[in-house]
């Protein structure tokens, strides 16, 4: 056996004695883990990041929205849902330019269940127009729901 190698050995029972009484003691090094929202970053928690909410809205039709992204450059995520099975509502997002920026308004490829939604990413800040139509069964209230990705 080298020099090497027996030094190797016994650094290893010595370090296997010195923390051999702190495990029996209940305090073993532990994985490091993070309170909840946070997520564990090269080792550091670091707040997760939340999308911001431009519009949440519940009403009793489907119509005319507008909202308004706050940066240029973040994915925008819209849907509209319907609380009945077989409402099939579309949903039609136009930016502030007048260009379409989400277009389903097929039933059967686009429109599929009581949930339409769709994601582009803004190019400005200006007023963006979401137009919902009901599509299938008409439902008693509807949720109008536009996040913004930090």
């Amino acid at each position: 056996m080298s020099n090497s190698s027996r030094f190797k050995t016994v650094a290893r029972i010595c370090l296997a004695v010195a923390c051999l009484p702190l495990c029996l003691a209940g305090t073993c090094p532990q994985p490091m883990t993070c309170p909840a929202g946070q997520t564990l970053v090269n080792g550091v928690c670091t707040i997760t990041p939340t999308p911001t909410t431009l519009l949440d809205l519940t009403q009793a039709s489907v119509g005319v929205f507008n909202f308004n992204p706050t940066s240029s450059g973040k994915a925008i995520t819209c849907s509209v849902a319907g609380n009945a099975t077989n409402s099939r509502p579309s949903l039609l997002v136009v930016d502030f330019n007048g260009a379409v920026q989400i277009n389903k308004t097929t039933v059967g490829s686009d429109v599929t269940s009581n949930t339409t939604s769709g994601t582009f990413t803004s190019s400005g800040t200006g007023v963006h127009v979401i137009t919902s139509v009901e599509l299938g069964t008409a439902a008693a209230s509807y949720h109008v729901l536009v996040t913004q990705a930090p």
